[in-house]
């Protein structure tokens, strides 16, 4: 295990700066990037942690029944 204290002033970006992705079926660390990117837009999405499988995330506004979130068809 080890912790990683990114200099940046947004979390949505620690997909690509640690390059989470691209393994068994996961999008690659762009395309995470760029869904992250717009759901921080969307619902104030932050990312709370990053492990070697799964990224742990929080919004402040939730998307809500009627809203669609963009999907991937794979889970990671």
């Amino acid at each position: 295990m080890f912790l990683a204290l990114l200099p940046s002033l947004t979390t949505w970006d620690a997909a690509v700066r640690l390059g989470f992705g691209g393994f068994s079926g996961c999008p690659v660390p762009a395309e995470h990037d760029a869904v992250l990117s717009e759901w921080h837009c969307r619902y104030g999405l932050q990312v709370m942690s990053v492990t070697e499988d799964c990224l742990e995330i929080a919004v402040n506004r939730h998307p809500g029944m009627q809203q669609k979130c963009w999907c991937w068809p794979v889970r990671c």
